[in-house]
């Protein structure tokens, strides 16, 4: 049983809840993810950084100690998102005295306080059902669509509520790409490569950058934004070929 100190101490440390309570020592940029309050947070991390797990504990704190309060975990599919909502669970049942629960499945999970996790697909429609929510994950944002993107936003108008992005890339295109080279200051912004991860080791990658290529390699573990490989135009090379500084021809083609 937590003292009312060691609680406090939870309620306003999540990266402490973390490791004290789902012996979860987070990484310094964990940590960081973990202690952040602002509105809008983007991720871009190698694969198997440990991003998922770190917005699972996330999730998790919110759910326990903003009582009444919202989760919603989306992905491209209800595969994905019902894996991080399987996290979340296997850290709850760590706890010593883990909270009650009105509803437990493998797409939503109801505590008595009233806060939910619900798990969904990137599926605009099914999405636009919810209101209010304290915290968004998006998984893998990266491969989810625009329309999705568009349909969440409008969620956070009121109550304050978190939108966290995580993804490795998936080409120089989507609302994951444009936001993250966007010079929005309304953004906190986190580039974790393989190379700063501790628990993936020079020779693995080697392996791997043998294994991959260059384009995948550098894709899936420097986080690097890169043209298909099939692209006929770089996208520097499009953005480059427009100028605001050039007044644009009036021609009237019906004029004799």
């Amino acid at each position: 049983m937590l003292s009312i100190k060691q609680s406090i101490i939870h309620n306003l440390d999540p990266a402490r809840f973390a490791k004290d309570v789902l012996l979860f020592d987070a990484d310094p940029w964990q940590a960081d993810v973990l202690r952040y309050e602002g509105p809008r947070l983007m991720m871009l991390c190698s694969r198997q950084s440990g991003k998922s797990t770190t917005c699972a504990a996330k999730a998790l704190h919110t759910a326990l100690f903003y009582p009444g309060s919202l989760t919603l975990i989306v992905s491209p599919s209800q595969r994905q998102s019902s894996e991080m909502h399987k996290t979340v669970l296997n850290f709850m049942n760590m706890l010593n005295d883990p909270p009650q629960k009105v509803e437990d499945n493998k797409l939503s999970t109801t505590l008595y306080s009233g806060s939910r996790i619900v798990s969904l697909p990137s599926n605009p429609e099914t999405v636009r059902g919810y209101a209010g929510p304290k915290l968004i994950i998006v998984d893998e944002a990266a491969r989810c669509t625009d329309g999705l993107y568009y349909a969440i936003r409008p969620m956070l108008a009121t109550g304050g509520g978190q939108l966290v992005l995580l993804s490795t890339p998936n080409g120089r295109q989507g609302f994951f790409f444009d936001t993250w080279e966007s010079k929005d200051e309304g953004w906190e912004k986190v580039k974790i490569t393989a190379e700063q991860c501790p628990r993936i080791t020079p020779e693995f990658l080697e392996e791997e950058r043998e294994a991959l290529g260059s384009y995948f390699y550098s894709q899936e573990y420097e986080v690097e934004f890169i043209e298909g490989e099939h692209s006929v135009f770089r996208y520097a090379d499009i953005i480059n070929a427009f100028r605001e500084d050039i007044e644009p021809l009036n021609i009237n083609i019906w004029e004799d």
